[in-house]
């Protein structure tokens, strides 16, 4: 199959998808408050949740760049464990 964009306003299933054929795709979907970003071979993906959670997963590195400040507050021990 080739590429898909899906705009769904079913009661249940309210949701706006734009997929690739070879399965990267964005996900904007209203009924369960998300967005969901996921690359296709599924090895790095980021999903933004309604409570205001972020999600960030990738097979291998992730990196933070920025030509100024990137900040970090928070109420709990940051670990990074291998």
């Amino acid at each position: 199959g080739g590429h898909s964009f899906v705009l769904d306003d079913n009661a249940g299933q309210r949701h706006i998808r734009m997929r690739t054929a070879g399965g990267g795709q964005i996900l904007i979907d209203d009924t369960n408050e998300l967005v969901y970003v996921i690359n296709s071979p599924g090895t790095a993906w980021i999903e933004l949740s309604a409570d205001g959670s972020i999600q960030v997963f990738s097979d291998e590195d992730i990196n933070m760049r920025s030509t100024n400040n990137i900040g970090s507050w928070q109420h709990h021990f940051f670990e990074a464990q291998r």
